[in-house]
């Protein structure tokens, strides 16, 4: 299945209650993925048995742990204080009281559930695989940076985990499911991981004036996410959608066309996944091109 995309990392406290539950809490999406990788440890041979001179039992070497490794387009203050067990202290400098995040002898990399999502094209179909990694512990992520030259180089943040087989009764270590859209792929990671207020992606949108009388022009921060398209509504009272909301009976927009509309109206542009389930959202007050 030929891989070519990645999309929406999470990470959730892990826990477990000595007698094979496990269970997950406070988890929250992890930034914006660019990259990730996982290897498996070296498992071991098989363990042979030969009878009447040929292998009559065998068995298969066991999972001992493996790296996950994880690139994102930012590591947040909150993130790095989460996944990596730090704390906070506020100091003054000046008439301003600063929020530090502070590495020292106390901190203690929790066990972690991770999550994060690849976009497949499977004999011409795209398709969503939801990776579940049911047990991690991150360590500290190098840091390196270069100065800003004549163009900008583009650098982001990578942080390690050593994957590890759960506390239940079989030991999981990896779980995977493909979804024909990727809003079904998130839904079956937040389950997984007991995240029940999974939140909409912020888009920030602007309003001018169009071309055209009584039509506006927009702008939309972030670029449109691969895999998906955009959707909008407008008029004096627009409610923002929520996430995985099915907006298939919103207009499709191409991201550059004019919009008929009126100033003074909202307007909710949203992106939704193949199906047209919302995952991101954003709205602006209208500004139209007023008459001659």
């Amino acid at each position: 299945m030929p891989k070519v995309g990645l999309s929406r990392p999470y990470v959730a406290r892990y826990s477990e209650n000595g007698a094979g539950t496990v269970s997950y809490s406070g988890g929250v999406r992890a930034g914006r993925a660019v990259e990730y990788s996982f290897s498996v440890n070296d498992t071991g041979s098989d363990n042979n048995f030969y009878c009447d001179n040929e292998v009559g039992e065998s068995s298969s070497g066991v999972f001992s742990g493996g790296e996950l490794s994880w690139t994102v387009a930012e590591l947040e203050q909150a993130i790095s204080e989460m996944i990596l067990g730090l704390h906070t202290e506020q100091i003054e400098v000046g008439e301003d009281t600063v929020e530090e995040l502070v590495y020292d002898e106390s901190m203690a990399s929790p066990y972690l559930g991770a999550g994060i999502i690849e976009k497949m094209i499977v004999r011409g179909q795209t398709k969503w695989r939801g990776i579940v990694f049911p047990k991690v512990q991150f360590a500290v992520p190098e840091d390196a940076a270069t100065t800003q030259g004549e163009t900008i180089e583009w650098q982001t943040d990578t942080i390690t985990a050593s994957v590890l087989r759960d506390d239940s009764t079989t030991h999981k270590w990896k779980r995977t499911a493909v979804f024909d859209s990727e809003s079904k792929a998130d839904a079956y990671i937040c389950h997984v991981l007991n995240i029940t207020d999974a939140s909409l992606e912020d888009l920030t949108v602007t309003s001018q004036a169009g071309t055209a009388e009584g039509t506006t022009a927009l702008e939309v921060t972030p670029e449109l996410t691969e895999g998906r398209t955009y959707r909008y509504k407008t008029g004096p009272n627009v409610q923002m959608p929520v996430l995985y909301q099915d907006l298939s009976d919103w207009t499709a927009w191409d991201g550059s066309a004019d919009i008929p509309a009126n100033t003074g109206d909202m307007i909710v542009v949203a992106e939704v996944d193949s199906i047209g389930l919302c995952m991101a959202a954003g709205s602006a007050t209208v500004t139209a091109k007023a008459g001659a």
